[in-house]
This record gives C-alpha cells, sequence and structure tokens, in this order.
C-alpha cells in the first residue's frame, strides 16, 4: 500500500564527472572513475545499457553517461507509474533525491545540485495528471491519474502508431476522471507490429504528456534516426521557448543547451509527427543554433 525503498542507479552529468574526477581522466575503467562508483551495484548500470540501448564494451566515457542516465530514468518513472496505476497504493518513496559526493549512484539529483537525465523521467512520472499504459493479459490497459482539484475532462486517442507514421490504428473518445482520483479508462488491443511501431494514449486538446509503450527494449524497435527541428522564440525576461518536431517516433530527445541554460523538460518521447514545447531559462540569448537535438540513435 505504500511502497518505501527501491531505486536504480545512474550516472552524473559530463560537467559534474568532470568535476568530481578533477585531473583525471574519463575512462570509466579507471581506479578513480571505479572509486566514484556505487560499491555494491557496479555491474548494474551495464547490464542495463545493454539490454535497453547498446552493448557497453568499448563505449566512450560519454555516451556511457549518456545512456546511463536514460536507462535509469526509464527505471525510476517505470516503477513510479506503475504503482501511481496500482488501486491498492497509495504512495512511493525512491531512493533517492540528492547525494553525499559526486558518484554514479542512486540519485536524481548530483552533489552539485545539478539535475541528472533520470531527474526528468521522475518529474513526468510525477505530473499531476498522468497516463499510463501497461501490459494486462492480452491487452495493454490504460490508466489516468488525476491528483488535481479538478476533473480531468477532454478528448482521449488511444492505439498502435508506426515508427515512421504512416500506420495509426487508434480510436478516439471523450472521456472523464474525477479529482483526487485514478480510472482504468479502457484497454488497447495488441493490434501492430511491436518491432515497428509503439501503442500510445493522448489527450487531443489538452497539454498532457502522452503514454507510450514499446513491445521491449528499446533496442530491439527498427527505428531509424527521426528528422528533428527545433524554432525558438523569446518568453519574457530571460525565458525562450522551445518548439522541437519530429516526422517519426523519437525516443529520448534530448535538447543539448549552453552551459547556463535550463530546460524545463528534457529526454521525452515524441510520437510521429508531433511537437512539443519545452521552456528554457537562460542569463543569455537563446537561438535554435545554439541548441543541438540528439535521440539514442544519432
Amino acid at each position: 500500500r505504500f511502497v518505501s525503498e527501491f531505486g536504480h542507479m545512474g550516472p552524473c552529468c559530463q560537467e559534474t564527472t568532470h568535476k568530481y574526477l578533477a585531473s583525471a581522466a574519463m575512462d570509466k575503467n579507471s581506479e578513480t572513475w571505479r572509486h566514484h562508483s556505487n560499491t555494491f551495484e557496479q555491474a548494474t548500470l551495464d547490464a542495463g545499457i545493454a539490454r535497453e540501448y547498446r552493448d557497453t564494451a568499448g563505449m566512450s566515457a560519454e555516451d556511457y553517461l549518456y545512456y546511463g542516465g536514460l536507462f535509469q530514468g526509464l527505471m525510476l518513472s517505470y516503477s513510479l507509474e506503475t504503482l501511481r496505476a496500482k488501486p491498492s497504493c497509495s504512495g512511493a518513496l525512491f531512493w533517492m533525491f540528492n547525494d553525499a559526493w559526486g558518484e554514479i549512484g542512486w540519485s536524481v539529483i548530483d552533489y552539485y545540485l545539478s539535475r541528472k537525465i533520470g531527474w526528468y523521467f521522475v518529474r513526468r512520472a510525477f505530473a499531476p495528471c498522468r497516463l499510463i499504459l501497461r501490459p494486462h493479459e492480452d491487452s495493454i490497459s490504460l490508466t489516468m491519474v488525476n491528483d488535481t482539484a479538478s476533473a480531468a475532462v477532454g478528448l482521449l486517442e488511444v492505439g498502435y502508431v508506426s515508427l515512421d507514421g504512416r500506420q495509426r490504428e487508434a480510436r478516439t473518445y471523450r472521456m472523464t476522471c474525477r479529482a483526487y482520483s485514478r480510472r482504468r479508462l479502457s484497454d488497447i488491443a495488441r493490434q501492430g507490429d511491436g518491432a515497428n511501431g509503439v501503442w500510445f494514449a493522448r489527450m487531443v486538446d489538452e497539454d498532457m504528456e502522452p503514454a507510450v509503450m514499446r513491445a521491449g527494449p528499446f533496442r530491439n524497435l527498427k527505428a531509424e534516426a527521426p528528422n528533428l527541428s527545433v524554432q525558438v522564440n523569446p518568453s519574457g525576461s530571460g525565458r525562450f521557448i522551445a518548439t522541437v518536431s519530429t516526422d517519426r517516433f523519437a525516443h529520448a530527445v534530448t535538447l543539448q543547451l549552453p552551459q547556463a541554460a535550463c530546460a524545463e523538460d528534457n529526454y521525452f518521447d515524441l510520437l510521429p509527427g508531433s511537437r512539443k514545447n519545452v521552456m528554457i531559462t537562460s542569463p543569455n540569448h537563446i537561438t535554435a543554433d545554439d541548441i543541438t537535438l540528439r535521440t539514442p540513435i544519432q
């Protein structure tokens, strides 16, 4: 009824890693690197990266930080969303929020108070209104969690879409979820090719993160690199809205920003042909040329 401790390890960002390694090289096989890795679970992250994304043998330290952060985020968000959708569960505490020193460890905020990649996954998992897809027997269940004081009402689209967006088998209907409640809305048939597409649920007329479910690890998808684009518009002093668009399904879209800039959201999925607005704060002016977009296959 209340899950009080669970978690998964993840690395810090490159800037933090450079700080705690000091003059040591970015070599994940070095003694210094191992000294800054959690003592008890040093093989866990390698196994997770290999399961979900790529084999770690020969992987650069920079890629290891990136894929390791994505895997931590996937593990934490999947667990938290599963518990939020579970009728008998009323809360969860994951281990852990911040850290005592620079390391590849359990936190989502590092020793220098910088956000790790997993922080963004956790933030989305804890959104006040959240759509959650999970396997259920021969189908896929859709649950909405509404932790706000108002009922969630709107047009909902659920179904399957191919990675290139050419095949879309979905239905649309109006739904309601009462305030401070969770509701199992519907089941989705497992139609469609899991290697070439994903199942999804999205609010058509509301600014809410869609739910996306893959058939298995990302590395098993027959995914091609999406064509991503970004437009940036000022939104007040020190604030900018970046609109990211894609033609194909894009997993863990990453906005690589100038050092002083901070994105409100990052490492998110985009359905084929969709776009997302991301608020960026920065003491300096930001243009599209200052942003590099990346996904795990680019």
